[in-house]
């Protein structure tokens, strides 16, 4: 067993979350943290490992398997990552790089059940004026999706099974996608998208139609006022309902980069922000990036990083307020046929930042494992870019 670092817990008791567990971060060196569930007791767990992005198991009290991770691409040079199942239950993986420039290139993955590789290969390299970190992921329905922002709005690569990219989708009405999440609409064919909104408390939402044109955009009120909302790229359906994770922030506080505080907001099926919640309560200047969720039965698990650790926190949900009767599968709402898992990475992920304010962390790619690899992390805060 590994240690565990702990933080004061907090508690919320509203209709749909009914407890808010403390931090919990391992003392590890990684990042781009995300988990799906994989039985009633057991996520699998995907994090940055020096280049190389890999995956192992933690279980419900927080118990890794560091022993049983292993690497997924057998590469050494990847930056930001995302990933998010697919409705077949395999998983797609989208990756960042640097080769002559900062963020110039990208990678897509695809993996079975078993996380054996199916596919492998560029997205594009050597793209300038394309910012490639902290894309925006989607696989779900009749969409394998990784996006970008560039100086003509947002570029949506379109991905088929077998790793080829078979056409681009430019979205001028789109600024900013990085650090956003996404998710298939089954009622329309489209896409739900959530990104930052322009430097204020609120998000944006998105409702895209099946060849990715904006049918409409709301504004959720997301954080305080005074505080800029970014980064929300945790984001699953729960039933009938929506699950927003992401951060918030004064920017003048001082924090460091793109830290700040994880909040997480509950919306219905009208997209009518019901509750909001902040989950970590960290002093300034070090706190949290990179949020993400996902759901085994009436555990919300919040990944995040903080100081190049992987952090969670469980949220507890009364799962009759979401429409649920108990039980049912674990994560039902994180199956496949949901097309609810959690998505990339900051990969988005995310980045809060595109456009929206904030720092970045993108060149930090974690080691390999150990004390050593850890004070080789730390030692990258120094490149840290700075967001647009």
């Amino acid at each position: 067993m590994f240690s565990l670092l702990l933080m004061a817990p907090m508690a919320a008791a509203q209709d749909f979350v009914t407890e808010i567990g403390e931090v919990v971060a391992l003392e590890r060196g990684a990042n781009w943290v995300r988990t799906f569930p994989k039985d009633d007791d057991t996520w699998w767990l995907t994090l940055g490992l020096g280049g190389d992005y890999g995956v192992t198991t933690i279980t419900k009290d927080l118990v890794w398997d560091e022993k049983g991770l292993v690497g997924l691409t057998g590469r050494t040079y990847l930056i930001d990552n995302g990933i998010m199942r697919c409705s077949d239950g395999t998983y797609f993986h989208a990756a960042s790089a640097s080769l002559d420039q900062p963020n110039d290139s990208a990678y897509a993955f695809g993996y079975g059940e078993d996380w054996s590789l199916l596919h492998e290969g560029a997205v594009e390299e050597r793209v300038s004026g394309t910012a490639h970190n902290d894309m925006a992921l989607l696989c779900g329905g009749d969409h394998r999706l990784v996006a970008f922002s560039s100086m003509g709005g947002s570029i949506f690569h379109h991905v088929d099974k077998s790793g080829t990219i078979t056409k681009k989708t430019t979205n001028s009405d789109i600024k900013f996608i990085n650090g956003g999440g996404m998710l298939h609409d089954p009622e329309t064919g489209g896409v739900l998208l959530v990104t930052n909104g322009q430097n204020s408390s609120s998000l944006y939402l998105y409702e895209l139609d099946a060849e990715l044109a904006v049918v409409e955009r709301r504004d959720l009120a997301f954080a305080p006022s005074g505080q800029r909302a970014y980064w929300p790229q945790g984001f699953i359906r729960v039933n009938e309902h929506l699950v927003v994770v992401g951060m918030a922030r004064s920017d003048s506080a001082g924090w460091s980069q793109d830290t700040g505080d994880v909040w997480l907001a509950v919306l219905d099926k009208d997209f009518k922000v019901l509750e909001t919640h902040q989950v970590t309560q960290f002093e300034v200047p070090e706190g949290a990036m990179r949020p993400s969720v996902s759901r085994n039965g009436d555990t919300l698990l919040v990944t995040f990083d903080r100081l190049v650790r992987p952090n969670f926190v469980k949220v507890t949900i009364d799962l009759k307020a979401f429409g649920l009767d108990g039980g049912g599968s674990p994560g039902d709402t994180d199956l496949p046929a949901d097309d609810s898992a959690p998505g990339g990475d900051d990969t988005s992920g995310g980045d809060g930042d595109k456009g929206g304010g904030g720092g970045g962390c993108g060149g930090c790619a974690t080691g390999s494992g150990g004390t050593s690899a850890l004070g080789a992390l730390l030692g990258l805060a120094a490149v840290w870019r700075r967001r647009r």
